[in-house]
């Protein structure tokens, strides 16, 4: 359904060729819609009826960590607007997301506050070194609702900002960084900088044909 909001752990499903159905195309003669297939409740407020998705009882991926379970409860009847109410559900174990961005010392610490007992876990932990197999039991002995524990490298989190800023300049601001670079702090003049794009659109022409 069109304005309806997805998580990552639903499969696309196209129906008649279609991806979405407009809100507005709903009967409004309909007592109640009832949608499925998305994990998230919500009511859809384009349409001219009451048309809600109840969402999933649990969550199916961590991209849900966060969100409150509940199931919807509807009273009908014939020739009448229904009504509806949200019950949350307050069992089952939650899917929480753990950032370490101080390192292993800083989930040392939450792991002594028991943090998220109950819950499912997903750790992302920022690290200079690789964790060690018996630093990894060691977590997982702590605390069994680890998931995931995956570790980010400061350097390779440094280089993938670099890069991500890098594609972000144009081909004549690339080459006045690499240029700095190459001298020491150096800036080329106007000549060099001429030379240069010339020879890149010569490239990118020999490239195309």
């Amino acid at each position: 359904m069109a304005g309806g909001s997805q998580t990552d752990s639903e499969r696309p499903i196209e129906v008649g060729g279609a991806y979405t159905v407009a809100a507005e195309s709903l009967p409004e003669a309909a007592c109640y819609v009832a949608l499925g297939h998305l994990h998230r409740p919500q009511t859809i407020k384009r349409a001219k009826t009451t048309a809600r998705y109840s969402g999933s009882p649990l969550a199916y991926s961590f991209s849900e960590s966060g969100y409150a379970k509940s199931v919807t409860i509807v009273e009908a009847k014939p020739n009448e607007k229904a009504s509806w109410k949200e019950v949350l559900l307050s069992s089952g174990k939650p899917l929480v997301k753990w950032k370490a961005t101080e390192g292993l010392s800083q989930v040392h610490e939450w792991l002594d506050e028991k943090r998220d007992l109950q819950a499912w876990i997903d750790l992302e932990i920022h690290l200079t070194d690789q964790l060690s197999i018996e630093e990894i039991h060691q977590l997982r002995k702590q605390h069994s609702g680890f998931v995931h524990i995956r570790p980010k490298f400061k350097e390779l989190q440094q280089m993938e900002e670099q890069k991500k800023q890098a594609e972000k300049l144009s081909i004549e601001e690339r080459f006045v960084k690499f240029y700095e670079r190459q001298t020491g702090g150096g800036l080329p003049d106007e000549k060099t900088v001429k030379l240069f794009l010339e020879l890149a659109n010569e490239m990118q022409e020999e490239e195309a044909t």
